[in-house]
């Protein structure tokens, strides 16, 4: 997150003119970012801060390159929401958990957004 939002964010506002129809888009989805990033990093990420205090890990600093190794690729795990006959082969159980249900309307809600905006 740390990442992705604060090059979105930055190079949105360093590219693109305040007036340009992609940066007023981009912005609902990154504004505020740089500042949120900057003070979470404080309580979140660095060494001694409160989370690296309460992790039962002798290298707290290993962890920013282990955990990402780790987990699955999120575009596979999300593109059952823009995928009907990805969605439909989900076990059941799956479509009903918060994630998936949470993530379908969350989903259809900012893709007809983004649509609406450009269909302008």
């Amino acid at each position: 997150h740390y990442k992705v939002a604060n090059v979105l964010a930055t190079s949105t506002r360093r590219q693109l003119q305040p007036d340009h129809p992609a940066r007023r888009v981009l912005t609902v989805f990154s504004w505020g970012s740089i500042n949120i990033n900057y003070d979470s990093m404080f309580a979140l990420s660095l060494e001694g801060s409160a989370l690296s205090r309460a992790m039962p890990v002798k290298d707290f600093g290993s962890l920013a390159q282990t955990v990402p190794e780790s987990l699955p690729d999120i575009t596979e795990t999300v593109r059952c929401f823009a995928n009907e006959s990805r969605w439909a082969q989900l076990p059941r159980q799956l479509q009903q958990a918060p994630f998936y249900a949470d993530g379908l309307l969350l989903f259809r809600a900012l893709r007809g957004l983004v649509q609406g905006y450009f269909d302008l």
